[in-house]
């Protein structure tokens, strides 16, 4: 019954749950949405699970975008894929070749928040620690997370058509 879960849980991109894909970033859509190409030649999109980033027009949008950029833009970086997400994106983490995680090394900046679904402990923490030490986003007094932005920009839009 396990094995038929991971079995099925398992993204088109991953021949096997747990298993690592090398892939080659493309492009950076936002500071948690990745476009990458596999050594079969696709291309998809790569959202960083546990992890949501502001969005490109929102305060530090694009700052947190330029710093993934730098740190994976047509560089190979291996793919730990999750499933898809409800628009048919994989949700996946991203390993450098250094050995870090992508979107750890992200909320620890504070480019990222941590999911609202994501309970990881050590990313809690990694937070916590980038809120106390004002870093990135967190410098500002009262950042607006990124599913805020969304729902009010939603909602603006709504009532202006």
């Amino acid at each position: 019954m396990a094995l038929a879960f991971l079995i099925n849980s398992t993204a088109a991109h991953s021949s096997i749950y747990g298993e690592e894909e090398p892939v080659k970033v493309i492009e950076v859509i936002d500071g948690n949405t990745l476009k990458v190409k596999t050594e079969a030649k696709d291309i998809f999109v790569i959202v960083l699970r546990g992890v949501d980033a502001p969005e490109v027009g929102q305060n530090y949008g694009d700052i947190s975008k330029e710093a993934v950029e730098k740190r994976v833009l047509g560089k190979k970086v291996h793919l730990l894929s999750f499933g898809k997400d409800r628009f048919g994106n994989t949700l996946g983490e991203v390993r450098l070749k250094d050995g870090t995680w992508l979107h750890e090394e992200l909320l620890k900046k504070g480019y990222v928040w941590k999911s609202i679904s994501n309970n990881n402990s050590n990313h809690i923490q990694y937070e916590l620690e980038s809120r106390k030490n004002k870093m990135g986003l967190w410098s500002e007094e009262n950042p607006t997370p990124p599913w805020i932005f969304k729902r009010h920009k939603t909602l603006t839009t709504a009532k202006s058509s």
